[in-house]
């Protein structure tokens, strides 16, 4: 009968080399624990096959002084690997890489229990799975949210071009703070791709990056396309740490990402989508909440879901490049509250705000050199000035319910036009002041009253 299966005490490394030793099965009391200084992986796999191995067991091979790698399972020739099952959260898989794939063939991990990657200097820190291409990562489950999986440097790379998969329902963690120059990250897809922690039905999962210094909770660069979408809580505490930097990509968070503890920012995007329904959070002393680099949008909270929170000491949101949109139904809070000014005269920021917009340091809203837009809806709060900026600005006010607006020309400055929409019904209260050669323009049955 073709295939592989260990149940005994190894102290030596498996090759694999002859189709016939696929599939390889470690049972509950099968053991792999490489020995010595030169040892090399507890299982390696030969390029030529795509390898299927289950393991219930230990594999391990912890790293060596004299070694500069090792590897827990090497499959050269991709394959898939199962840690651990539903009813087996005791499989062991450790090394300074606890799991590595080659650049060919197809890749999957699926894991139950644990799976580590371990190291004994800051230049030996390894990852928990590492993919020369790319691949697919299913962590735990629904029913299985103690899965782990966690390096020294990395839980997850995915160091390829192609797109990776990667799906989290337990713990995907860096465990150490290595000073490393590279990005150190929780979960690092190069070639950008899919990632979703937790479910509706799972808010406890957990993508982790660790207090390195510039490490990152979810990694994926700047020219890579990609998604997040996060039910748990994506993190990374390091002081310029991010919590979730993504290229040309869409972010969705139900629940909490928080970046790094002084100056990092919880999301930074270099273009595309971000909706927040939950906690965005960068650092306390000079952190943004959101940095979008380029053309995209923010949308901060929906109805009727509206405590969504982007906070940070610095800015609250950031729109740094290219055009941008800002849709607020929940609370934005920073030094800045929304911060268009970076964008330059390039820039055709708008904003929306139905909620509260905060300024901790005087200005809620800062626009930039372009033609702007602020659409303010009747109960919106601005805590702190808005101003318009160098370009031709609209204020607009919308809505179909009453709404009361104060503080044009001291609060509010910049806005060379102030529209009132067709059917919307606003007051002007307190002092206001319309600079010369201000239009007010009223859509069909708007309605503009003052005092009262």
């Amino acid at each position: 009968m073709s295939g592989t299966v260990i149940s005994g005490y190894l102290t030596q490394g498996v090759m694999l080399t002859d189709a016939a030793q696929n599939p390889v099965s470690i049972s509950s009391a099968g053991t792999i624990a490489v020995q010595g200084a030169y040892a090399g992986p507890a299982i390696e796999g030969a390029a030529a096959i795509a390898w299927s191995i289950v393991n219930d067991g230990v594999v391990s091979a912890p790293q060596f002084a004299l070694r500069q790698h090792s590897y827990g399972i090497d499959l050269l020739g991709g394959g898939s690997i199962t840690n651990g099952s539903a009813t087996d959260h005791a499989a062991l898989i450790e090394a300074q890489y606890g799991v590595r794939f080659g650049a060919t063939g197809s890749a999957m991990v699926t894991n139950f229990a644990t799976i580590a990657g371990i190291g004994i200097s800051h230049a030996t820190y390894g990852a928990g799975v590492l993919f020369a291409g790319a691949g697919q990562v299913v962590n735990g489950s629904a029913r299985d949210t103690a899965a782990l999986i966690s390096g020294g440097a990395d839980g997850v790379v995915m160091s390829g071009s192609q797109a990776g998969a990667v799906a989290n329902f337990g713990t995907i963690a860096v465990q150490t703070a290595p000073l490393h120059t590279a990005p150190v990250a929780g979960a690092l897809l190069r070639g950008g791709g899919s990632i979703v922690n937790g479910s509706f039905d799972v808010a406890t999962a957990r993508i982790d990056g660790g207090g390195d210094t510039g490490a990152f909770g979810v990694y994926m660069p700047a020219a890579s396309t990609g998604a997040v979408t996060n039910f748990g809580t994506i993190a990374a505490s390091g002081d310029l740490a991010i919590g979730v930097a993504l290229g040309a990509a869409s972010l969705f968070n139900f629940a909490v990402i928080t970046g790094g503890t002084a100056f990092g920012s919880g999301v930074r995007l270099a273009s595309g989508e971000v909706v927040n329904l939950g906690t965005i959070a960068g650092g306390s002393l000079a952190g943004a909440g959101v940095v979008l680099q380029g053309a995209g949008s923010v949308t901060n909270g929906v109805v009727p879901q509206a405590q969504a929170l982007i906070s940070g000491a610095l800015w609250g949101v950031e729109v740094s490049g290219g055009a941008g949109t800002v849709i607020n139904l929940g609370t934005i809070r920073g030094g800045t509250g929304v911060d268009f000014y970076a964008a330059g005269a390039a820039a055709q920021g708008s904003l929306i705000n139905a909620g509260t917009i905060i300024g901790t340091a005087g200005v809620a809203v800062r626009f930039g050199g372009g033609d702007e837009r602020l659409v303010v809806a009747p109960g919106a709060v601005f805590r702190g000035s808005v101003l318009g900026g160098a370009g031709t600005n609209t204020l607009e006010l919308a809505g179909t319910t009453p709404g009361v607006l104060g503080g044009l020309g001291s609060q509010f400055q910049g806005f060379g036009t102030i529209a009132v929409d067709a059917g919307a019904n606003w007051r002007l209260a307190g002092a206001n002041t319309l600079a010369a050669g201000t239009t007010v323009a009223l859509g069909y049955a708007g309605r503009l009253s003052v005092g009262g």
